[in-house]
């Protein structure tokens, strides 16, 4: 019985340290996972044995501000990095659906991740974000994504590009140019 009472206040004396740490400021720059999560909705069909080079819109780093409050809590991001994350899980999906993805084909789609916000309040934690795939022929979509989750802000972030790229494979302008 003691043991079980000794645990117990553990665990509270570690989320009541957490949530004071939450609360005393300071910076911390966010990662987008490059494979924890994959698509689980259905998607529009893409056509089997098409190929295409999917391309990240920054050259460099583009470091961000994607939450900042008055006790100095300032959570950081790079729209590269967050970008980067986006291509290598879209180009696993792709490559689920039998197309071909290459840095050398004639069809392009560059991808940009941007306007990235996010909530960091405890237990209760949103990112919300812009991707848009600019395609070769000159074409564009654009879509908007938010993801909520009582885990950590990481975990916030990446089921925003989840859900962006979700959305991506159910657009029409996206399956018709890889269709093409």
């Amino acid at each position: 019985m003691n043991t079980f009472i000794g645990n117990v206040a553990k665990i509270v004396y570690t989320l009541v340290l957490s949530i004071m740490l939450l609360n005393c400021g300071g910076t911390t720059y966010i990662n987008a996972s490059h494979s924890r999560h994959h698509v689980k909705e259905k998607v529009l069909p893409l056509v089997a044995g098409k190929s295409v080079s999917l391309k990240n819109y920054y050259q460099s780093s583009e470091q961000v501000t994607i939450f900042e409050d008055s006790s100095s809590t300032v959570l950081l991001g790079d729209l590269r990095q967050y970008t980067d994350a986006t291509i290598s899980i879209l180009t696993s999906e792709l490559r689920k659906r039998d197309v071909l993805v290459s840095d050398s084909n004639y069809k392009t789609v560059t991808i940009k991740i941007s306007n990235v916000y996010a909530t960091n309040k405890p237990f209760n934690k949103s990112t919300s974000l812009d991707i848009t795939a600019l395609f070769g022929n000159g074409k564009s979509t654009a879509i908007s994504a938010t993801y909520k989750t009582a885990g950590s802000s990481a975990q916030a972030l990446d089921g925003a590009i989840i859900a962006a790229i979700t959305q991506l494979l159910k657009s029409k302008a996206f399956a018709n140019y890889i269709n093409q």
